[in-house]
């Protein structure tokens, strides 16, 4: 769910469950956000996460994760959109025997292509594409983790859908090298209030 507060203030709030065809559900989350836009270009965000996670045969873990950032949007084309955004996240893991506090960032950048676009009956589709990667801040200069993510959208009346092939890919240090760890299928529904 999103909400535009003002010209510059908007907030959204979304949840979920994750699951893997080994074994289904295996976590739960809840993540809002809100952003402030300072400029045309420019908005500061944050937010604040929880995952609730039970993978089969594993511990149970807890993670609250506040998070805060900036996104920068560049109109390239009336229908060409390059995004950017970079965020430092706090992931406060909590596991039954102990806690662990993990500094993260996190950088993400892409074009959103709109291919149909009928501004009488408000609707579009679109392609979303775009590379993250993830760096422990534990760690002098490792990036353990990128996504690469590819999409297509629809919006019409206040409404979005979203699919999404995100190919995960991580390394346990420096000298190793990325193998993809997860394909992940993502579907979003996107309701603007």
């Amino acid at each position: 769910v999103q909400k535009k507060v003002s010209e510059r203030v908007s907030w959204a709030i979304q949840g979920g469950p994750r699951f893997q065809s080994s074994y289904g559900i295996y976590s739960e989350f809840i993540t809002t956000n809100v952003n402030y836009k300072l400029s045309k270009v420019f908005t500061a965000v944050g937010g604040l996460s929880y995952f609730h996670s039970h993978p089969a045969g594993k511990v149970t873990v807890n993670e609250i994760r506040p998070w805060q950032g900036l996104r920068a949007d560049f109109k390239l084309h009336p229908r060409i959109l390059f995004l950017n955004t970079v965020r430092i996240e706090e992931r406060w893991l909590i596991y039954p025997t102990r806690k662990d506090l993990i500094y993260r960032f996190r950088y993400q950048t892409g074009f959103d292509f709109t291919f149909l676009q009928n501004p009488e009956k408000a609707t579009k589709t679109y392609v979303p594409v775009s590379l993250e990667i993830f760096e422990d801040l534990r760690k002098k200069l490792f990036i353990s983790m990128e996504r690469i993510y590819a999409g297509v959208g629809y919006e019409f009346k206040k409404n979005r859908f979203e699919l999404y092939y995100i190919n995960q890919q991580q390394r346990l240090n420096t000298d190793s090298r990325f193998h993809v760890t997860q394909n992940i299928a993502r579907a979003r529904w996107i309701y603007v209030l």
